[in-house]
């Protein structure tokens, strides 16, 4: 027990590091991290350290650059690893992806450190392939499950299309009141009135007179009759029916049916036809109107490679126009640990859309944009292409309370986040823009969208509102 207290004491305070032998070092690396590399200043790597997990291939690197071990996406990330380990003696921690011939990328988390004197940098690594394989099964699973809800919303829109589509009219009744719980556009047409007024009616609406006295005794019976088909008493029952006092005869027929476990009555009206409703259709430019988009829109190759981009994604991507895009991979813009264009692509070749992917664009000027991606694979077509919608979702509401003030704070924190990978200049130019557009939206809120109300508010002209709205893709429509 003395031992013990006295080594506790000798080792306390820091005083351990007396006791560590510089050869353990390397042993310790081993057991503690996956890969390490020793670096001089310029980053050339002058020695390794396999750990748990080291790196395919890692042995050739000795004596090049780290940069050209590293994908090309990923090499402006180490730049700026070497860049604040040599200023500050230490990075914070980044991803960068090594790539592997015939594999796919590693991807190795790491940071920087220096030491020594004249001076070196300790590379310590941390292999995300297992991260990065969880996050691919993760965002799989969640496809599937948007797969198999949007089936399921498919086969309602197409039963909604039917229905609604029949040139018969049709009521579906609860099974205890016998109230209207839904009935199609004939349905409406017939009764004159719409369909929403028709839900709840208690059924025979009173605009239907049944037969075979067309009186009340009649409906008494009819009611009695649709009674006895919700018990199962009778499969079927059907009366003739006039609307409003006419004289056309319609047959009524009402048979039980069920939805989601329960009883329905499906009630038709058969005999008489409606007038039907002639449908216009016009030609769309759909071009236009996708370049136009505040969604960003980007038309693909089955290998990524750009083919067309709106004006949106090119505000995203902060390039000049769409020619600094178009032959160049969506890779560039559009990644983040496993949630990249290799998980995208893989969904659309094998289920042929996408939904609600969570990713984000990296701008070229340093300001990245998080967003939710759909996309639509065509390869069967002539030119095999692939559409991809991203939506900026950096100013979508949060759920919680707080407001616009909390809602700017959060802006502000996130633009903090990028401190030490942008210049101050431009941080401050977009916080700047952050609230700018922050007190514009007020204004048009305050005034209800009343542009010339909202400038005379804010101190500007109308064209000068109309100049700022135009610049943050907000609508620019004259009052």
């Amino acid at each position: 027990m003395e031992h013990a207290k006295a080594s506790r004491d000798r080792m306390g305070g820091g005083g351990w590091t007396s006791a560590l032998d510089a050869s353990e070092v390397p042993d310790m690396l081993r057991a503690s991290v996956d890969h390490a590399f020793v670096l001089d200043l310029n980053g050339i790597v002058l020695d390794q350290i396999g750990g748990t997990e080291p790196v395919i291939g890692a042995a050739a690197w000795t004596g090049r650059p780290w940069r050209e071990t590293v994908t090309m996406a990923t090499r402006p990330k180490l730049e700026r690893m070497l860049e604040e380990a040599v200023e500050t003696g230490a990075s914070r921690f980044r991803q960068l992806n090594h790539p592997v011939d015939g594999g796919d990328d590693v991807p190795m988390g790491y940071t920087l450190v220096r030491f020594g004197s004249p001076g070196h940098l300790l590379a310590v690594g941390r292999n995300l392939s297992a991260l990065a394989s969880l996050q691919r099964q993760l965002v799989e699973a969640q496809q599937r499950m948007e797969t198999e809800y949007w089936h399921i919303r498919q086969a309602e829109a197409r039963y909604r299309i039917l229905f609604q589509q029949s040139s018969e009219p049709v009521f579906l009744l609860e099974a205890d009141g016998l109230k209207v719980t839904d009935a199609n556009n004939a349905a409406g047409a017939l009764l004159d009135v719409g369909v929403s007024n028709l839900i709840g009616q208690s059924f025979p609406p009173a605009q239907v007179q049944v037969g075979p006295t067309w009186d009340d005794a009649a409906r008494e019976a009819f009611a009695e009759d649709l009674r006895q088909v919700v018990l199962g008493t009778r499969e079927r029952t059907s009366v003739d029916a006039r609307i409003g006092g006419r004289s056309s005869v319609w047959e009524v027929s009402a048979s039980a049916v069920r939805f989601d476990g329960t009883r329905t009555l499906l009630v038709r009206f058969v005999g008489d036809t409606l007038e039907g409703r002639r449908d216009e259709s016009s030609d769309l430019d759909v071009m236009l109107l996708l370049g136009g988009s505040p969604d960003g829109f980007v038309v693909t190759d089955d290998h990524g490679v750009i083919l067309y981009a709106n004006d949106a994604f090119v505000n995203m991507a902060q390039v000049a126009g769409e020619p600094a895009l178009v032959g160049r991979s969506l890779a560039t813009w559009l990644g983040r640990p496993g949630a990249d264009l290799t998980v995208l692509l893989t969904n659309l070749r094998n289920r042929g859309q996408i939904r609600l992917f969570p990713t984000e664009v990296q701008g070229e000027q340093g300001l990245n944009t998080p967003v939710e991606v759909s996309g639509v694979s065509a390869l069967d077509s002539e030119e095999p292409c692939m559409g991809i919608t991203l939506r900026d979702v950096s100013r979508r509401i949060p759920n919680g309370n707080g407001g616009p003030a909390r809602e700017l704070t959060g802006a502000v924190q996130r633009l903090s986040s990028k401190v030490g990978e942008v210049s101050l200049k431009q941080l401050v130019e977009d916080t700047v823009g952050l609230v700018e557009l922050h007190f514009i939206d007020a204004a048009l809120e305050l005034t209800g969208d009343n542009r010339t109300a909202a400038a005379e508010l804010l101190g500007l002209s109308r064209q000068s509102l109309y100049t700022k709205l135009k610049r943050y893709n907000l609508d620019t429509n004259d009052d």
